[in-house]
Order: C-alpha cells, then sequence, then structure tokens
C-alpha cells in the first residue's frame, strides 16, 4: 500500500470540508455581507463615479430603508441625430417619509446603460454614489417626514434593441424611481425627428416646434401610475372610444389593417372585461405601441408596449396583449407592498389572461382547448423548473418568497396563475369572483401583500382556503397523482373496473380530483373528493376500458404527469 497516498487522502479531505464550510458561511450570511460591501462602497466611492467593482446589493434591505417618495416628474426626452445615445432631462419631486433621514435611495438604469452628467438637489449639485443599479444621496442637512425635495438630473443611455423605425423605446428602470412601485403623476415630452411620433404615458397634451423640424410631443398622466415608458417610432394610429374610454393603437406601416382592427377590438373587449371583472376602472384612456422590435412586452401604468419582430402575427398575441393590460389592475391600480409580494402583479395577471382567453376565446380554437393549451404551457414550464431544480439540489421558494430579482422568479408567472386557477377551483365561480372584486375595492389604488389577499380570502371563506394557502402560497413542494393497481374483468357481458388513486406528492390540497375512463363507445367523466392518501375506484362500464386520465384538464398543478395515465394494450375494436 503507498504510504504517500495515505498521507495526501485526509488532507483532501480537509480541505474539501473546509471550502464548503466557507460557501455555506457565505451563502448564510450574504444579506449581511452585501450591507458591509454598500457601506465600504459609500466611503470609497467618489462623487459621481461608482464602485470599481460592483456588487449586488440587497434591495430587500435597501427596500426596508426607503425614505422618501417620488411624487411627480417632469421628463425631456431627445434623440441625437449623430448618436445612438439618447439625452434624458428628469426632475422630480420628492416627498420625506421617514421620520428623519440624512441620504436617499433610488434605481436608474437598470437594462440601460446611463452616463449621468448633472445632479442636483435643491438646485445646488450634489455629490452622488451608485453600486450596480441603486444610488443614493447624501443631504447635506438632515430631512423630517414631509418635507418637498426636487431632484434635477441629467444624463444619457445608450437604447437597445431598436430600429430604423423604432429608433427609441425605454420602459423599466430608464427614469430615476423607488426601489418599491408607487404611484405618480408625471409629463413627459419625447423631441423626435421629423416622419416619427413620440408616445409617452396618458395623453397627448402638445406638440412643441423645435429646430430642424423636430418636434417634442407633450403627454401626462390623468390619473397616478406606477410605471412610465417613451418611445419614438414611425407609427400610425387607430382608435376607439367605448365607455367614455378611449383605446389607441399605435403601430408601424405593414401591419395589415385587417390584424391592426382586430387589435383595436381587443384591447377595447379586454378593457371592458376586467373592468366588468374586477368591479373598477383602471384607466380613462389606453394606449397599445405595437413595434417590430424583439423586446419584452410590458405594460407601464395604461400604456403596453406590444412587440410583434418583423410586424409578423403571434398565435400567442391575443393572450400576450391580455396579460399586459391585466396589469393595469395587478401591477398599477394595486400594486405589491414589497418585492416580495410580486405574486399579486404577475401570477395575477397571468391568470387573468388565462380568464380572457376562456372568455372570448380566440378564433380558429374554442375557448376550452384554448384554456387548456395554457395551462399546459404553464405545467410544462413548471416541470422543467422542477426538474432543473432537482438536478442542481436547490430547493424551490415559495410564492411568498420569490421578488422579481431571484433566480427563481419565473414561479411567479406559471405556478403563480396555476395556484390562482386552484382557488378559483375550489372556491367555485361565483365566489372567486367575488373574492377578487372585494381584494380590489379594499386595496385598489394603493399597495397591497400576498397577506392581505390570504388574510381576506381565509374572512370570507374559512378554514377552506387557510390550509390550502399554508400549502400552496407559504410553503413548498408538490402534488402527484399516481394511477396504479388497474383491474378489467369481463362479467356478464359488461366489464367490472377497479384501480387505485394514490397521491405521491408532498402536498394533499385540493381535495377534489377529476378522472375520466374512456371507452370506444364514450368517455365516462367525474369529480370527486379525494381526501385519503389512497382510494380505490370501482366501476362497471358496458364496454371495455382503452384509457384511464387522472387530472385530464390539468386542474391540479402537478410536476409530472407520466403516472396519471393507464392504456389497455389488449384493446381491440
Amino acid at each position: 500500500m503507498n504510504r504517500m497516498n495515505l498521507g495526501r487522502r485526509p488532507r483532501r479531505l480537509i480541505m474539501g470540508s473546509s471550502v464548503r464550510a466557507v460557501l455555506f458561511f457565505l451563502r448564510s450570511r450574504w444579506p449581511e455581507i452585501c450591507k458591509i460591501i454598500l457601506i465600504l462602497g459609500a466611503i470609497c466611492g467618489g462623487s459621481g463615479a461608482g464602485l470599481a467593482a460592483e456588487a449586488i446589493p440587497d434591495l430587500d434591505w435597501l427596500a426596508g430603508q426607503t425614505a422618501v417618495s417620488f411624487q411627480s416628474y417632469q421628463l425631456q426626452i431627445t434623440t441625437r441625430e449623430l448618436s445612438n445615445r439618447v439625452t434624458v432631462q428628469a426632475e422630480a419631486d420628492l416627498r420625506v417619509t421617514a421620520r428623519e433621514t440624512d441620504r436617499f435611495y433610488f434605481l436608474l438604469a437598470g437594462y440601460y446603460q446611463a452616463q449621468l452628467e448633472e445632479v442636483k438637489l435643491e438646485g445646488k449639485n450634489v455629490l452622488w454614489r451608485k453600486q450596480a443599479d441603486v444610488y443614493w444621496i447624501e443631504l447635506p442637512d438632515a430631512k423630517k417626514r414631509g418635507d418637498i425635495l426636487t431632484l434635477k438630473m441629467r444624463y444619457s443611455i445608450l437604447p437597445k434593441n431598436v430600429s430604423r423605425a423604432v429608433p427609441l423605446e425605454l420602459s423599466g428602470g430608464w427614469y430615476p424611481r423607488g426601489l418599491l412601485p408607487e404611484p405618480v403623476q408625471a409629463e413627459m415630452e419625447l423631441v423626435a425627428p421629423p416622419g416619427f411620433l413620440g408616445i409617452g404615458n396618458g395623453n397627448l397634451k402638445g406638440i412643441r416646434a423645435y429646430p430642424f423640424q423636430h418636434s417634442g410631443y407633450v403627454w401626462r398622466t390623468l390619473q397616478p401610475v406606477t410605471a412610465l415608458a417613451a418611445t419614438i417610432g414611425r407609427y400610425q394610429i387607430a382608435s376607439r372610444l367605448v365607455r367614455q374610454k378611449a383605446y389607441r393603437v399605435f403601430y408601424l406601416p405593414g401591419l395589415s389593417n385587417s390584424f391592426r382592427d382586430d387589435l383595436v377590438g381587443y384591447a377595447a373587449d379586454l378593457g371592458q372585461f376586467y373592468q366588468d371583472k374586477f368591479g373598477a376602472a383602471a384607466f380613462n384612456e389606453l394606449s397599445v405601441v405595437v413595434s417590430d422590435l424583439s423586446n419584452e412586452d410590458n405594460c407601464n401604468g395604461s400604456l403596453v408596449l406590444l412587440h410583434l419582430p418583423g410586424n409578423k402575427q403571434s398565435r400567442f398575441v391575443f393572450f400576450n396583449l391580455a396579460h399586459e393590460i391585466a396589469h393595469c389592475w395587478w401591477g398599477n391600480l394595486l400594486y405589491p407592498r414589497s418585492l416580495r409580494d410580486w405574486w399579486l402583479a404577475e401570477g395575477f395577471a397571468g391568470y387573468s389572461g388565462y380568464l380572457a382567453v376562456e372568455h372570448f376565446a380566440p378564433p380558429g380554437t374554442g375557448a376550452a382547448q384554448a384554456a387548456r393549451k395554457l395551462l399546459e404551457k404553464w405545467r410544462l414550464d413548471y416541470q422543467k423548473s422542477y426538474q432543473s431544480r432537482r438536478a442542481a439540489q436547490i430547493s424551490e421558494l415559495s410564492l411568498a418568497e420569490l421578488s422579481p430579482y431571484d433566480l427563481q422568479y419565473q414561479l411567479l408567472y406559471h405556478k403563480g396563475a396555476y395556484v390562482l386557477h386552484m382557488v378559483r377551483r375550489t372556491l367555485g365561480e361565483a365566489k372567486f369572483g367575488d373574492y377578487l372584486q372585494e381584494f380590489v375595492k379594499r386595496y385598489g389604488g394603493s399597495g397591497a401583500g400576498i397577506r392581505d389577499f390570504t388574510e381576506l380570502g381565509v374572512e370570507l371563506y374559512g378554514a377552506q382556503l387557510l390550509e390550502f394557502y399554508r400549502q400552496w402560497v407559504y410553503s413548498s413542494g408538490w402534488y402527484n397523482l399516481a394511477l396504479r393497481n388497474v383491474k378489467v374483468r369481463s362479467y356478464q357481458g359488461k366489464y367490472a373496473v377497479s384501480f387505485v388513486m394514490a397521491n405521491t406528492g408532498q402536498l394533499y390540497l385540493p381535495e377534489t380530483v377529476d378522472f375520466e375512463i374512456i371507452t370506444a363507445r364514450e368517455t365516462f367523466a367525474e369529480t370527486l373528493s379525494f381526501k385519503q392518501v389512497n382510494v380505490t375506484i370501482q366501476k362497471m362500464l358496458s364496454a371495455k376500458p382503452k384509457k384511464i386520465i387522472l387530472n385530464p384538464r390539468y386542474n391540479i398543478l402537478e410536476p409530472a404527469i407520466a403516472d396519471n395515465v393507464w392504456t389497455n394494450r389488449f384493446f381491440k375494436r
């Protein structure tokens, strides 16, 4: 036996355990480490310059340090003829919300590269510091709750994913804003070259003339919004007035007239549908901008940016538009109170889109088929994320833990929407509709948290929802049905079928489970209350069964469905 190998072996084990110990320490103390890095950056960083090596700040902690709220904006966006960069002049009124503060934080850039040229507070140049997308300003003297501050900034932005027809599109963190959503009023002017139209939030209030035939399009919000956007392009306009509300679609040349008219009709129908469904109006005017860019679709207050690369029609355009318009309610009229309440925005908008698809049924498909395809897509997305987490040995975060900055944020979209579908199935159509309307009635126009929604459900419907939310919202795990011990016996010209329906997952709600037995003549569909781990089902059929399916319409979210189906290999017509 080699003595040298014996001597090295324990050393490798010790080194391996040491590395694991260090990694465990870093993971468990990461928020504290981020705070230390942030403080060191404030000490070492200079005026007008970020840190040499930027770390991602702990946004949860920073959001808890919020000391001001943005009230209103005056924005001017100017495109440059000989440069891809865009100049932004921003003036914002801020109200101090903390009892007393000597600094405040805000976000800027995010998706874009911003180069600050001037920062003024109360008319005086001030020092600013940054870490990643978080900027902060040290106040010359402490401010108290209720004080109003005026922040003025001039900076340039390098837009991304633009085209000749659309040289500018800004959404997200292109303007200074708080770390959490908050309703603001805004007036923005977009200075565009000849032949181009500038579009912003709200209503067009006027057009100003500039040298070289440039025009300044001035837009003003009609009601507070939680997000602002701007775009300049060779847009044309189509509009419709319904129930005293204006629906406008801005589009590029080349879009077919029939598709343009469909989009205007979709927007008007969806706006009315959601207002009736949720019991409140979210806007007076809605603008939908359809461009040829490859950016993600998004909603900013009452301005929706829809993208069709190459002006090609997409079969998902109805759902995408329905999802984004739903954000006028979920994310704007009623917005998440914290970063960990984002389910109220993305999950709710996604399921609202499902309700719209179910109600309107796009041409060429039945409502049930179109809705089922959406559930199947969400289930497949969840299955992929489930498998990737298992392969990486990463635990799933609950919906109440997720923020839009988490690596698992996609759960907000597919699992988040699916959970609402199961709530609807548990309560029934009428109760679920009353639930959403009461939630909007209580919290519309303000911030709300996930706990507000779940506590309201328990208040209205009692223990029926308490345990469900504990399993599906505040903890993680999965539900998995399995079909076992299938037996088919012939008896006096009929067929006796028996099988065991088992739940091999960690969750046991919802209790209502669908199954189908398919024969050559007909399909027997049944819904039963499944309160145990294993249930034996017995049926007498007039024809030989060829297939049995559990959860056939995907009404329960499962990461795998291979064990939900039994097929009779000996079936003959």
